[in-house]
């Protein structure tokens, strides 16, 4: 401090120096980069995990919704199913009047609700949906003497055990088509799952698909839906896939 002249006191003021201000150094930059890369790392497999779980519980969705289109269809049909085909007619079409088609006449796809949400189809022919990604089981065929017939309408009281019966699950892509096979004998289901496991896993199935991280969704003959793992999947028996005893 100083006197002033007239015997005021005059206060000195610290200068700061343009040299002494903080700045980021190259090194402090790419620690920070770093980081972030590592929380990003971190955080985008659990985000897309998720959403994949949302895609899942859509899937089942669709696939309880079916099941109650099935029972109503029953309902109005003399207590019978609609057969996997009629002509040209898949089941997922037959049900038309509870689930309409995106369209008027019997090319039309399915309505949307027999697409999964999750179903990675490469879309042919100029479409802009997949039309149905989900394959009827035996359990649907109905039976002619004692074999089953997928041109002959199931009646669901002559099943079992219908809780415990797959009425219908996810299918790949076939041929030049924008949807799965319209159904899947037993024969195939158990092939494509032994091929797989001595290629790559559940990514190496041509029929069935376990497009929810190895997990696929079944509509049983009850209208509930469960989940089965591809590392579980020994577990399902002909009887469940047949609806039926078998002697």
């Amino acid at each position: 401090m100083k006197k002033s002249k007239n015997g005021f006191t005059l206060i000195e003021l610290p200068v700061v120096r343009k040299s002494e201000r903080s700045a980021f150094t190259l090194i402090e930059l790419l620690v920070v980069i770093a980081i972030i890369a590592i929380l990003a790392a971190l955080l985008v497999p659990a985000v897309s995990s998720a959403l994949e779980r949302g895609r899942q519980a859509m899937c089942t969705n669709n696939l309880h919704q079916i099941g109650i289109a099935m029972t109503l269809y029953s309902n109005d049909h003399d207590g019978f199913w609609p057969p996997p085909k009629v002509g040209d007619i898949m089941w997922s079409k037959l049900v038309g009047d509870y689930l309409p088609q995106r369209g008027d006449n019997d090319t039309s796809p399915e309505h949307e609700i027999f697409a999964c949400p999750s179903h990675g189809y490469t879309l042919r022919n100029g479409a802009t949906q997949a039309s149905r990604t989900y394959t009827a089981t035996e359990t649907l065929f109905g039976q002619r003497g004692n074999s089953l017939d997928r041109f002959v309408p199931r009646d669901p009281i002559d099943i079992p055990a219908p809780s415990n019966s797959y009425l219908a699950g996810e299918g790949k892509q076939q041929s030049d088509s924008n949807s799965c096979d319209s159904a899947t004998r037993w024969n195939i289901f158990n092939y494509d799952l032994r091929r797989a496991r001595s290629l790559e896993g559940h990514k190496s199935t041509s029929k069935m698909d376990f497009r929810h991280n190895g997990i696929m969704s079944l509509l049983m003959a009850d209208a509930s839906v469960r989940s089965l793992k591809f590392d579980e999947a020994d577990s399902v028996t002909q009887e469940q896939w047949q609806g039926r005893s078998i002697r």
